[in-house]
Order: C-alpha cells, then sequence, then structure tokens
C-alpha cells in the first residue's frame, strides 16, 4: 500500500472526496454495466469517514512525534523530504 502518511492521507482524499464527482459522470444509460461493477466494489473504497480518519492520524503523528504542521505541509516529516505536500484544498 502507501508507506508515507502524506501520501495515504491523499489516497484516501482523492478516493473518498472525488468519488461523487465519478458517479455524477456515470449517470447515463451507456455506463450501466460499469455502474454496477464499481456500486459493487464502492464498499471496499474509503469514504468520508474514513478520510476524516486519517486526518486525525496525522494530528496524532504531529502531536505525539512534535511534528511541524508547516513542515508536514510542505512534504517534510522529521527533516526528510517525502516528495508529497498537502495544500489547503486537501485539508478542507
Amino acid at each position: 500500500m502507501v508507506d508515507n502518511p502524506l501520501q495515504a492521507f491523499q489516497l484516501i482524499r482523492r478516493l473518498a472526496v472525488n468519488w461523487d464527482f465519478v458517479k455524477r459522470a456515470m449517470r447515463s444509460d451507456d455506463w450501466n454495466p460499469i455502474r454496477r461493477l464499481i456500486s459493487d466494489y464502492r464498499q471496499l473504497m474509503p469514504n468520508h469517514d474514513d478520510l476524516q480518519g486519517a486526518a486525525m492520524a496525522l494530528v496524532r503523528l504531529q502531536d505525539t512525534y512534535k511534528l511541524s504542521m508547516s513542515d508536514m505541509a510542505k512534504g517534510s516529516i522529521l527533516g526528510l523530504p517525502q516528495g508529497t505536500r498537502l495544500s489547503a484544498h486537501l485539508i478542507e
């Protein structure tokens, strides 16, 4: 899966938040077979509660290890660049 907590948060957010956009795009009849297949797998995908849990996990990491939120947002954990940045719209 994803070892980096910042990347994990972004992945969960994309699946939880952007899923509504995908559902709206598939409302036409042409998508019925795909819609059924995706509906079956939807229960395995993260939802808004999972996203909230991931956000709280980042807060717990910050608190436990006394991490700077601005460093985390810049993609740095304990001085090590993680290759992932968090922007304000990701945290909303």
